[in-house]
């Protein structure tokens, strides 16, 4: 007789456990990085340029200086996981600043406006944990900014060379495959800059930029 009711509790706890394994758990690819990745990023910025300057000539000259400014971050990054967690994508990493102050010395110049920091190529985006929000970026490839120019010239040029974007975020899930949260970026661009004056001396300027990017950022994966 005493057998029964602890062969009864045994049953109850057999069904009471039945539905709860039954009832559906997270879905493959459901709150976990892995499968389609797209991110935009929005913010704010800072840009530092140390260029370097010459012009060949009677009237030639060397000259360092600096451009600085404050505005804008942007990212887009599109691809796709390689495993749980390690996302391999093609990155557009921008900076522009506005109402730029350079630094010359005695050489009057003048820079676009909207001087922009730009990094294109391919980058990674790594998560410790594919389940969490924690990840570190780095990018490179394609490496541009904005020309600084003579004061005489029509136009200031642009500059090209090669780029490199290192940041370190978290995202917080705000749906099955979509999160939001804060990314912290360093771009660095190494680029060189080129221009034949109409009177025929060459005009040659050599940036090395940093820009910090601080950005709210979206991500679908």
């Amino acid at each position: 007789m005493l057998s029964n009711p602890r062969v009864g509790l045994l049953a109850a706890l057999l069904f009471l456990a039945q539905p709860s394994a039954a009832q559906p758990g997270r879905q493959p690819g459901e709150y976990f990085h892995d499968g389609v990745y797209v991110r935009l990023g929005v913010g704010v910025g800072l840009v530092r340029d140390d260029v370097s300057m010459s012009q060949s000539g009677a009237f030639g000259f060397e000259q360092e200086g600096t451009v600085t400014g404050f505005g804008q971050a942007n990212e887009l990054a599109v691809g796709g996981a390689l495993a749980p967690g390690l996302i391999l994508a093609g990155g557009f990493f921008l900076n522009a600043a506005y109402g730029v102050k350079s630094d010359f010395g005695d050489v009057e110049t003048q820079t676009s406006d909207g001087y922009a920091v730009v990094t294109f190529g391919p980058m990674v985006d790594y998560y410790p944990d594919p389940a969490s929000g924690l990840h570190f970026e780095l990018g490179f490839g394609l490496g541009a900014t904005s020309g600084v120019a003579l004061r005489s010239m029509d136009e200031p040029g642009g500059a090209t060379g090669y780029g490199l974007a290192l940041g370190v975020g978290h995202e917080w899930w705000i749906a099955k495959q979509w999160g939001m949260g804060v990314l912290l970026r360093l771009q660095h661009v190494e680029a060189e800059d080129n221009i034949v004056t109409l009177l025929g001396p060459e005009f040659d300027a050599k940036h090395s930029a940093n820009a910090l990017g601080l950005m709210f950022t979206a991500t679908l994966n």
